[in-house]
């Protein structure tokens, strides 16, 4: 009989996302969509015109932005790559730091450095992106692809601090969580 049967794996339950975890991911979300806003930018670039210069020879700029119209004169596919390299760093972060401990100081370093990964990771797809823009041959995808993973972990290493903030002071208010 179907009804007598247990399966113990039905009874499963998820756990639960943490405010914490919710608050890194949304900072970082919040981080992408104003690096994508055009006009913040381009008063970026032209007040601190040397963080472009690795730009020229195809590495991306910054951590991935999310870009709600085209970018410029890049187009759509140009904006889906940069949306998909945005989730990505976005998942990257609300995975590990749902998977730590909440203590402020560890929420600090461990939003940090799942930012500064996720930048990596991002920068790996979109340097492969790069290089099927310009129609490179294998070692192309390679070296793009290296250069933009090497560049958004320094990225995300200079910007990480900025959704690490807010998941630090929302671990701090958080209730202490009660041993199993």
């Amino acid at each position: 009989m179907l009804g007598e049967c247990e399966v113990p794996y039905m009874n499963m339950s998820l756990p639960r996302i943490t405010r914490v975890a919710w608050t890194a991911a949304g900072a970082t979300a919040l981080l992408a969509l104003l690096l994508g806003w055009e006009t913040l930018t381009r008063q970026i670039t032209t007040a601190a015109g040397l963080l472009v210069v690795p730009s020229a020879v195809g590495v991306p700029f910054g951590p991935p932005a999310l870009h709600l119209t085209p970018f410029g004169e890049l187009g759509t596919a140009y904006t889906l790559t940069e949306g998909l390299a945005a989730l990505i760093l976005v998942a990257a972060v609300l995975l590990r730091v749902h998977r730590r401990p909440h203590a402020p100081g560890r929420t600090l370093a461990t939003t940090w450095w799942a930012f500064a990964l996720g930048s990596a990771a991002a920068g790996l797809l979109r340097g492969a992106a790069t290089a099927h823009t310009a129609y490179g041959d294998a070692s192309a995808y390679l070296t793009y692809a290296l250069f933009g993973a090497v560049f958004g972990l320094l990225w995300g290493l200079l910007l990480g601090w900025l959704p690490a903030l807010p998941a630090a002071l929302a671990a701090r208010s958080a209730p202490a969580s009660r041993p199993a």
